[in-house]
């Protein structure tokens, strides 16, 4: 081996072997503290995910940093920062804090899918695998995304393909960030390794965190686009050709991703991507001769290259018979404005004047759409009456815009009420600011301080029009947060690079370095504040305790495959490494309200299939099922067919009829007794054989008696009672 090259090979095992020591720390440490049956940082916490099991990753790091005090420490710093000159060890380096990151998250939470949504991308994706590209659109994930991940199904169809994606584009993102950060870390003076990994980590744990262990596909590509955001960002300061053409590559790829799994996220990615490119225009403007051409030419270029992968992505999606009509997409626009966001603040009156009767409301409120009554227009009836209601918006035919106003009311109130928002927040706000003084006080940087003021900007334009949609939901909130707070990260770091120290007196370059250490700071808390609100960090919750009922419920569908499961559960645990198992024999409610066609559409006659059973959490949803079934279709009785957990149920549910269809007189069915003339039932006051019988009402004040059957629990409508004339004038 030369001498270059035995060189070469002791700078690449630096930052290895200081990762190597902080990942055999952990593991010895918590090794200890299983035995121990307690942890011993935090003995207090003991039981808790975070507290705890961060204690040890936060004493492994200090231990490299302790090391790092050393005679023999700094040597090794030096050589670790003198290999993270060149690419190939940016890109080695950030993947390995990247998978001490994953390794991190796995410990001390549960990854999950933040929403139900992702089992409709499941069913288009598997259903790939067995009818093409035709089978594989959805309102969600475009159908070439659908064939894409649906192709690995088609190899192994019990494996958790989707997840693994998810995964895989997080973790390279993640990587590809980091590679970025270590990149301008290097330029900024200092230790390169510390800046970059303590400027990685704050990124992965304020950000990544809780995009890993909620996995959404609209935020997922929203990680993959800030990923392709950041390497345009940094493309000029790649010193080799082949840096730069991985560079371009990579971003090309990752903004293809972002586009086809979500396209509305794509939209909103690609205002960020056309900052960066306008970025790099302008940082070449200082440049001269072939270099200047060359550079406006490449921003240009990628950004001609991603503009063409989203217009061809939106003519695949207008224009060919692989994807849905659009119609369903309007219906969809119409039923996820009310369903989502809406529903729960509607008062009876806006029932009324959409013309939903109260028993039907009561079920709607609970995602129900097995009824004709239900379809698009009435979603905009609901929408309509809510918006005259309360004033806040104007157009609820088509979603439009409210006041200004409003929406900055709107989403003050919202950024302030979510701890997770504010914090996160928080952060960018003190990135922004960071990078603004940076770039004021470290030269003549132009570019980054319009770059930073323009990702404020153009992230508060976005928040706004999303809030003025009326759909703002966490998700959609990371979707514009995570390029930015990416954004101004990097433009923070590049603010910083080694340059001319600022001008003036040393007392006001002392004051400016403690107003950068204070944003430091509060980004920094933010950062790590806003890990505290990650879903189950903070309690002892496990994966058996989050996805118990949907692998109870998975399980019995599974072993009854010709029978439909018509649910009301609305699940948000759902375990993404068993989607493999998920049943195609579940059904919510009527498929998610269908409503803009009729094709494959349930309605409440199919309860009453011998196919058919409901599957349900509370005796409080059975009542309002039977009042509401009742008023069309005379007394029902729903027979408990087993318990699934503690809370699940399924059962039967049949009409309540004589076999002789014009049958008079009293009839017995499970414990209860009915009376029928003509083959109806009766219901209110009626003198039969000299004896007055009180009959409870049909509909929605019907009577609904629970009763042990000879299988489970009965739940019956329209029960009867006798009284004497004395006592029933």
């Amino acid at each position: 081996m030369s001498r270059a090259g035995g060189r070469e090979g002791r700078l690449a095992a630096v930052p290895g072997a200081l990762l190597a020591a902080a990942a055999l720390f952990l593991l010895a440490e918590s090794a200890v503290a299983r035995r121990a049956g307690a942890d011993l940082f935090l003995p207090w916490a003991e039981g808790a995910f975070l507290p705890g099991r961060t204690a040890r990753m936060a004493g492994a790091l200090a231990l490299c940093l302790i090391l790092g005090l050393t005679g023999p420490g700094r040597k090794l710093l030096d050589r670790a920062d003198a290999a993270l000159e060149k690419d190939r060890y940016r890109w080695l380096a950030a993947a390995a804090l990247t998978g001490l990151f994953f390794l991190w998250t796995f410990r001390v939470t549960v990854v999950r899918f933040m929403t139900s949504d992702e089992v409709g991308i499941l069913k288009s994706i598997r259903s790939v695998a067995e009818k093409g590209l035709r089978g594989g659109a959805n309102t969600f994930s475009h159908v070439l995304f659908c064939g894409l991940i649906g192709s690995l199904y088609a190899i192994d169809a019990d494996f958790w393909w989707y997840t693994l994606y998810h995964l895989t584009a997080i973790f390279f993102s993640l990587t590809a960030i980091g590679r970025c950060i270590f990149l301008l870390a290097g330029r900024t003076g200092g230790r390169t390794l510390i800046r970059g990994a303590a400027a990685h980590g704050l990124l992965c744990v304020g950000l990544g965190l809780y995009t890993l262990t909620e996995l959404s596909f609209t935020v997922t590509p929203a990680v993959a686009g800030s990923a392709a955001t950041a390497l345009l960002l940094c493309r000029d300061r790649t010193q080799t050709r082949a840096g730069r053409a991985a560079s371009d590559a990579a971003a090309v790829v990752l903004m293809t991703l972002c586009i086809l799994q979500r396209r509305q996220t794509g939209q909103c990615l690609l205002c960020f991507f056309a900052l960066a490119a306008a970025y790099q225009v302008l940082r070449a403007l200082r440049l001269s001769g072939a270099g200047r051409s060359r550079q406006i030419l490449a921003a240009a270029a990628l950004l001609l290259a991603v503009g063409a992968i989203y217009g061809g992505s939106r003519l695949i999606t207008s224009d060919s018979a692989l994807a849905r009509d659009k119609s369903f997409s309007k219906a969809e626009n119409a039923r996820s404005l009310v369903v989502d966001y809406l529903i729960q603040d509607m008062t009876p009156e806006d029932f009324e004047q959409a013309g939903i009767p109260p028993e039907l409301g009561t079920l709607l409120r609970g995602w129900y759409f097995m009824d004709p009554r239900i379809n698009t227009q009435t979603f905009r009836d609901l929408a309509q009456a809510y918006y005259a209601r309360t004033g806040e918006q104007t157009d609820a035919q088509s979603g439009g815009a409210g006041s200004l106003g409003g929406a900055v009311q709107t989403l003050v109130r919202q950024v302030t009420g979510d701890a997770y928002m504010g914090r996160l927040t928080l952060s960018f706000l003190c990135l922004t600011a960071l990078a603004c003084l940076l770039a004021l006080t470290g030269g003549r940087r132009w570019p980054e301080l319009l770059c930073a003021l323009a990702a404020a900007g153009g992230a508060l334009i976005l928040l706004l029009y999303l809030v003025m949609g009326g759909r703002f939901p966490l998700r959609v909130f990371l979707v514009v947060m995570a390029p930015a707070c990416v954004t101004a990260l990097l433009m923070a770091l590049a603010g910083a690079e080694a340059g001319a120290p600022p001008a003036g007196a040393p007392g006001g370059r002392t004051a400016l370095r403690a107003v950068a250490c204070l944003f430091c700071a509060g980004a920094a808390l933010g950062a790590l504040a806003g890990a505290l609100a990650v879903p189950n960090v903070l309690d002892t919750a496990t994966a058996e305790d989050l996805f118990g009922e949907q692998r109870a419920t998975e399980d019995y569908a599974n072993a009854h495959p010709d029978t439909l499961f018509i649910t009301n559960m609305y699940e948000q645990n759902l375990d993404p490494f068993h989607d493999a198992r998920y049943p195609g024999n579940i059904d919510l409610w009527g498929d998610g309200g269908d409503t803009a066609r009729t094709e494959g559409r349930l309605y409440a006659d199919a309860f009453f299939r011998d196919d058919v059973q409901f599957m349900y959490r509370s005796s409080s949803t059975v009542v309002s099922l039977m009042q509401y079934l009742t008023l069309e279709n005379g007394p029902v009785q729903a027979l408990s067919q087993a318990q699934l957990t503690q809370d699940i149920f399924v059962a039967t549910i049949s009409q309540v009829r004589p076999e002789a269809e014009d049958y008079t007189g009293w009839y017995e069915c499970n414990g209860m007794t009915y009376y029928f003339e003509d083959g109806q039932a009766v219901t209110g006051q009626r003198v039969i054989d000299g004896t007055a019988c009180t009959f409870a009402p049909a509909g929605a004040a019907a009577r609904v008696a629970v009763s042990p059957g000879p299988e489970g629990l009965v739940y019956s409508t329209d029960a009867y009672s006798l009284t004497s004339p004395e006592e029933h004038p």
